[in-house]
């Protein structure tokens, strides 16, 4: 038997998120199935510049979309990842 360990479901995104999002600074991405459901619920054009990806997995996910990396966690953990996106808005600051 299979046993679902968890479940990834796309959230209504009211417009006032997404306009929230659109004006974020970077944007974060853990998951394949979260690239896709958030271009899916505040459209490609809305997602902010800057995208951080936990691995390579998640990486080529964000390619596929369209969007491009500007970051991705080495190792592929996520206080690597806070680390790596700190260090990048970091350097964009200066």
């Amino acid at each position: 038997d299979d046993v679902a360990a968890y479940r990834t479901a796309p959230a209504a995104v009211s417009e006032d998120t997404a306009a929230q999002i659109a004006a974020a600074d970077a944007v974060v991405f853990m998951s394949s199935s979260s690239v896709a459901n958030l271009v899916d619920a505040i459209g490609l054009e809305r997602v902010p510049s800057t995208v951080a990806s936990i691995g390579p997995i998640t990486s080529a996910a964000v390619r596929q979309a369209g969007l491009d990396v500007a970051v991705e966690a080495d190792p592929h953990t996520a206080p690597a990842l806070l680390a790596a996106l700190v260090d990048h808005l970091s350097d964009q600051a200066t």
